[in-house]
């Protein structure tokens, strides 16, 4: 199965100046009669976002705002493709990413107040065994303690599943209810549960219960035809568009396609309780569980309500979602008690360098629920993105040289910078500028020798040199240190697919195959490298072993289809 897509060339000057002028004259255009303190935020905002997506490298944005319990405004910034330089606009649709989770949320504390659904009672008992496996087939379903999890657990993160499995089988980190640990696999398994009890597909049980009640005629968990007119373009760290596919299957916890007034209509509802009884309402957005950083230790950052965030600040209680699917990234905050709040969507992987500007901006807040120690985004001042503001306009050699001068002493070096490079290193691999990749990995090196996810991408580097045996050394080395970097390989395997080294690509999607021969991922890889070198019966014979391993594993059926082969 394919890992990330392929990239396209980079914004140039004249693009840059397209975005800026678009911005300006569609806020102009997008300014309501509304409250006076609105309009000044609004025009505000105006002189404040486009030079602020500029550096970040994030081409557009849409946002909303909410005032006295309505949809005041909407403002679209920049641009919804960098290519083209084709302005967003208010029915501009954006992935949502994990900004699904509340809407979903919602809609289940309908079924909570018709008495459908227990909170607390575990979901197994009211699912079959062919309701299980309509989202994880007998090969991947087989931990019992999957029949422990309630929909209080799913929507509070204390299912003890990671955040996803993807070709992985069902695991657990810990035990269900035991603590908080972010998961979207959990809304998976929550769907499955409510298309059992409602008998309706998922989307269109959204459909009935949020979207129509609420006027959000632009939403949807899975693509619809207008979106080929209405999607914004993806955007990577450098600012450059990415193929995205379209969703066809609904991921309850991250295919929410939506635009920022659809959004604001549902935290409308969101923030006064409407269509929910207020027991059920007090019962979603009350704090139910204490977030103590990413391994559960360590200071408070924030609580977690049904299925959204609680943050505490010195205005109030506010309630809070983030979205990131990579190159799409969304935030909302609220403030119930004012009846305030903003949303917006941004078509950059740097986005969230400009979430927590932008919310104190609009909301007044000394700390966003973004602020928190939680997150590890760089900030637009980091050394991360001034390395990567470098890299797009020099290239590797000069972002080395700023590292070296940025990072050096820094007690946080990692999260300020170091993994930002090894993110621009993958991206000069895939430029076929091996040079520039080592420096990067080595300087990386230097401060983490032992850091599996920079050795594996050290040993890309070594295959594409041409040094097999120093590939599969150092890739033995980072199995020894992090034994689950299978994705991590397969990944890079891709990096060098894209870049056309086709033979390099075949050795790492081998090496993995070699050390997870049950994977069936591993193995529908290995095919597809075989597959574009030209190898017909190559490709065709590991097709067939990844449905050995996983008879229901898609992409290895859709493969087999395609070359009108028989499983």
């Amino acid at each position: 199965m394919k890992g990330r897509p392929k990239r396209s060339q980079q914004l140039n000057a004249l693009l840059q100046f397209i975005l800026v002028t678009m911005s300006i004259t569609n806020l102009v255009a997008a300014l309501p009669a509304g409250p006076q303190a609105t309009g000044a935020l609004a025009q505000k905002l105006g002189e404040t976002i486009p030079p602020l997506l500029r550096k970040a490298l994030v081409p557009g944005i849409s946002i909303a705002i909410i005032e006295d319990g309505r949809l005041a405004w909407q403002g679209c910034f920049g641009s919804k493709n960098a290519d083209t330089g084709e302005p967003v606009k208010e029915d501009t649709v954006f992935e949502a990413a994990s900004m699904s989770k509340p809407v979903f949320a919602y809609g289940l504390m309908k079924l909570v107040d018709q008495k459908k659904l227990d909170l607390d009672k575990p979901l197994a008992e009211l699912i079959s065994e062919a309701n299980l496996h309509t989202a994880y087939p007998p090969t991947k379903g087989g931990d019992p303690r999957y029949k422990k999890i309630t929909a209080r657990m799913v929507l509070t993160h204390c299912t003890g599943f990671p955040n996803w499995f993807g070709s992985r089988p069902m695991s657990f980190l810990f035990d269900p209810g035991e603590r908080f640990s972010y998961s979207g696999e959990g809304f998976t398994f929550l769907a499955v549960t409510v298309e059992a009890i409602t008998g309706k597909p998922f989307n269109d049980f959204m459909r009935d219960m949020v979207f129509e009640p609420l006027g959000m005629k632009d939403s949807s968990y899975v693509w619809r035809e207008s979106y080929d007119r209405q999607f914004a373009s993806s955007h990577d760290i450098l600012g450059r568009r990415t193929q995205r596919g379209k969703s066809t299957v609904p991921l309850p916890g991250a295919s929410l396609y939506s635009t920022a007034a659809d959004y604001a209509r549902f935290l409308v509802a969101l923030g006064s309780g409407e269509g929910l009884s207020r027991e059920a309402w007090q019962e979603m957005i009350r704090p139910q569980i204490t977030v103590r950083g990413r391994d559960g230790k360590g200071d408070v950052n924030f609580h977690w309500g049904l299925g959204v965030g609680v943050n505490q600040t010195e205005k109030g209680t506010t309630l809070w979602h983030w979205g990131d699917n990579g190159d799409f990234n969304a935030y909302f905050e609220i403030l119930p008690g004012n009846k305030r709040g903003v949303v917006f969507f941004m078509n950059g992987a740097n986005a969230h360098a400009l979430t927590p500007v932008i919310t104190r901006e609009v909301m007044g807040l000394e700390k966003p629920a973004i602020a928190a120690p939680y997150f590890r985004y760089p900030t637009l001042d980091s050394p991360a993105m001034e390395i990567t503001r470098v890299f797009q306009a020099g290239g590797m050699a000069q972002a080395a040289k700023t590292a070296a001068t940025l990072l050096p002493g820094r007690p946080d070096w990692e999260a300020t910078g170091g993994q930002r490079f090894l993110s621009l290193a993958r991206t000069a691999l895939s430029q076929r500028d091996f040079a520039g990749a080592r420096a990067a990995v080595e300087l990386y090196l230097q401060h983490l020798p032992d850091n599996p996810q920079a050795t594996v991408m050290m040993a890309g580097i070594k295959i594409a040199e041409g040094d097999q045996a120093g590939m599969t050394g150092l890739l033995d080395k980072a199995l020894k240190a992090g034994p689950q970097l299978e994705g991590v390989i397969n990944s890079l395997g891709y990096v060098l697919l894209g870049a056309d080294r086709l033979e390099e690509a075949i050795a790492l999607f081998a090496y993995n195959v070699a050390h997870f021969p049950k994977s069936a991922n591993c193995l529908d890889s290995l095919a597809e490298g075989w597959l574009k070198k030209g190898d017909r019966d190559k490709a065709v014979m590991f097709y067939r072993k990844a449905l050995e391993v996983d008879p229901h594993f898609s992409s290895a059926i859709d493969a087999l289809k395609r070359l009108e082969v028989k499983k």
